[in-house]
Order: structure tokens, then sequence, then C-alpha cells
């Protein structure tokens, strides 16, 4: 049982960094000095210096970047730079997906869909996410949708999404 959790907590951390560089080309209008923190905050990312990425992101956020916030609720969903905590990240993917932000809904569709980040699975909350994200324009979220759609019992380990670049029509 231990290493059935070991390999499901080690596959959730490689789908992050998958999914960080996949959704690395997301992007927004900001300025120049903006786009540069973003990046700092990328690298620092990818370079593991999860304190640094945490501080930068959550600047950017606080500053209206949405694609900051929605890594800085990835940061917080996995305790990287901070103290880990569902609750703030889920806040934070809520205020997203409240937005009509897509990348938000199709998180919390994950957390609802995933027995690591809520104590039990809510198949109808996870469908419901899903389809906003989908509604929005999100890929992922329609094909997450279609899946817990055509199963009544899918169980997922689904992944939250990060974003590894401001330069994308995608979110």
């Amino acid at each position: 049982m231990k290493n059935n959790l070991f390999w499901k907590k080690r596959m959730l951390n490689q789908l992050n960094i998958f999914c960080f560089l996949i959704m690395s080309i997301i992007s927004l209008s900001f300025a120049k000095d903006s786009s540069n923190e973003f990046n700092n905050a990328v690298i620092a990312y990818k370079n593991k210096d999860f304190f640094v990425a945490f501080e930068l992101f959550d600047k950017l956020c606080k500053n209206g970047n949405l694609v900051a916030c929605n890594n800085l609720g990835i940061l917080y969903d996995n305790g990287y730079g901070t103290r880990q905590s569902y609750q703030k990240a889920f806040e934070i993917y809520k205020n997203l997906c409240d937005k009509k932000i897509s990348i938000g809904c199709y998180n919390l569709g994950a957390m609802y869909s995933s027995r690591l980040a809520v104590e039990t699975v809510d198949r109808e909350k996870a469908l419901d996410f899903f389809g906003k994200g989908c509604d929005y324009k999100s890929t992922i979220s329609c094909e997450r949708y279609a899946l817990f759609n055509k199963s009544k019992s899918y169980i997922s380990d689904t992944n939250r999404e990060f974003i590894f670049s401001e330069e994308s029509n995608n979110y």
C-alpha cells in the first residue's frame, strides 16, 4: 500500500513538472519588467529554487498576473517554497475559475478528482469544474469532462496544471 502511494506521489510530481512545461505557452500582455519577473520565477521553479519562485509568483499575482496566480496555487498545492495548503490552492483556483479562467476550473476539477487533494473524491464537482473549464475553451478540461462523463466509477490522479510562459492563448 505504501509503495503504491509512493508511486502515485512520484507520478503527480512528474506530472506537475510536465504540466508546468506544457502550460508555459500562456500569455498575458504585461510590461517588460513583469515578464522578466515571470521568467525569473519560472527559472527559479525549474531550478527547484521554490522559495524564490514562490516570492516572485506571489508578487506577480498580487499585481494582477492571473498566470502567476495559477502557478502560486500549484506551489501551495504541493508545498513548494511555502507550507503546503490545499485550502489556499483551492481559493486561488476558485478565484480564477470565477473569473472564467479555464485553468482555474481545470485545477479545481483535478482537486476534486484526486484523493490526495481532498478527503473524498467528489465526482460531480470534478465533472462540474471540468465542464466549466471546457466551456471556457480548455482542451484538457474537455478531455477530462468526457472521460469522467463516460465512466461512472472513474477516479483520477489528475495533476494540476502549471504555466511556464505568459505567451499562449489556451488558459
